[in-house]
């Protein structure tokens, strides 16, 4: 081996030695962000050649992107619940979402059997799962618009090393403990919110009404398989089943294919 390779070879070794050593000074979800934007930069240098094993480091990327994304969420979650004020806060927010999303549940239910949807609770639950998620991508996309402030806040404390100033600025505030690369974790951090909420904003603007359908026709599913019956003191034709109501009252329900429909009838007992 000539002299110029071993330099060359030397060179290399020097320099992986020192990348190296400062990924494992890196914190975990440091690593996750390095990891996403290296699998990132070859996904867009192979994308060219449209190589099946470039998806790989693209779904890498998303993944890593992701852990990086939870990892943070999971931090200020903890950090926000240690204070008295932050559990007040969780305690304020998940009771109004709770019931927020128990209402809207019930209204797709009312909407879908025009009578009083509180006979249905299995149902009225069962959508609130998917209300609920609907209002953390409306929480979400309120954030995208509103918190420019905040964010603008959260990038002056990190990236200003004078301390005392904040304290002055921001009387509450306590120094955190220091990590390798505030500053450009920091950056990555709002960038990645930036796009976690805009992803939620872009969802609630232009998927509204194909999910709004969604969850109607998993509310009709629901309703139609689990708190219905197949069986009736009165006639019942194929495919259809029976909710029992007040004074002799039910509610039919019908399927065609893979529409339901549904209505209140009376129900006689044959014979």
């Amino acid at each position: 081996m000539s002299t110029a390779d071993v330099r060359a070879r030397n060179r290399f070794q020097r320099l992986w030695s020192q990348i190296s050593e400062r990924y494992e000074g890196l914190l975990p979800h440091q690593k996750a962000y390095v990891n996403a934007v290296v699998s990132f930069a070859i996904y867009w240098l192979l994308k060219p050649l449209e190589w099946e094993i470039n998806q790989v480091f693209f779904a890498f990327a998303v993944c890593s992107w992701a852990m990086a994304v939870a990892s943070d969420l999971l931090a200020f979650y903890k950090k926000f619940a240690e204070s008295t004020l932050g559990r007040l806060l969780l305690v304020v927010t998940v009771g109004f979402g709770t019931n927020a999303a128990i209402a809207m549940a019930a209204q797709v239910v009312n909407d879908l059997v025009g009578i009083d949807p509180s006979r249905f609770t299995h149902t009225i639950a069962f959508v609130s799962m998917y209300s609920g998620l609907t209002l953390v991508f409306v929480a979400m996309s309120v954030l995208f618009v509103l918190g420019m402030g905040l964010v603008f806040l959260y990038l002056i404390l990190n990236w200003t090393n004078d301390e005392k100033t904040i304290s002055v600025l921001i009387p509450w505030y306590r120094p955190a403990e220091l990590i390798p690369y505030k500053r450009l974790t920091a950056t990555f951090q709002v960038t990645s919110f930036l796009i976690l909420c805009g992803l939620a904003y872009s969802s609630v603007k232009n998927d509204q009404v194909r999910y709004t359908n969604f969850v109607k026709n998993s509310a009709e599913w629901f309703l139609y398989n689990v708190e219905m019956y197949q069986k009736a003191p009165c006639a019942l034709g194929a495919d259809q089943r029976v909710a029992f109501l007040d004074n002799g009252q039910v509610l039919i329900a019908s399927k065609a294919g893979e529409r339901i429909t549904f209505a209140v009838q009376a129900c006689v007992a044959e014979g």
